[in-house]
């Protein structure tokens, strides 16, 4: 289990999601793109989300605005973690516990993070494309198991 980051990891991450904010309406797509493939990749998450279990994910979906607002929390949320990034992981790690323990409410297990960290990826990816270098996502794969591992310890209070 890593439990800490080196300033290598740290700064590929930092410089992939700064490319990530360059690309035109990047929050937009991003939300879209991610819960596409997390819907995809786990359908079971659907009920946690407060537009219900019911939901159909169709493209009248995507660009309800009830949606976009949950998909741009979540992308700011990510945002103010990557910023959070440094040799002093105190302050994340207490922002994500408190996560963890939110989302504890929901119903959310590790498992959960770990599809959302799949979504993630891909999603920097797809929107990368060739840019997005193999070091890159394997310091992405580093960092996202520290930040699902403090998450996780939310979950377990």
């Amino acid at each position: 289990m890593i439990e800490t980051l080196n300033f290598h990891q740290v700064n590929n991450v930092i410089e992939s999601w700064m490319q990530l904010q360059a690309v035109p309406k990047y929050s937009e797509q991003a939300g879209v793109i991610l819960f596409r493939k997390l819907f995809k990749i786990c359908p079971a998450v659907l009920p946690i989300f407060s537009f219900g279990k019911d939901t159909v994910v169709d493209d009248e979906f995507l660009k309800s605005p009830r949606f976009r607002t949950h998909a741009n929390v979540l992308l700011r949320t990510f945002s103010g973690t990557v910023d959070m990034l440094g040799p002093n992981l105190e302050d994340m790690r207490d922002t994500l516990v408190a996560l963890g323990r939110k989302h504890k409410r929901y119903g959310v297990n590790k498992e959960y993070f770990e599809y959302m960290g799949i979504a993630l990826l891909e999603t920097v990816q797809e929107l990368l494309t060739e840019s997005f270098t193999a070091e890159q996502k394997l310091c992405w794969e580093q960092c996202w198991e520290v930040m699902i591992n403090m998450m996780v310890e939310g979950l377990e209070d």
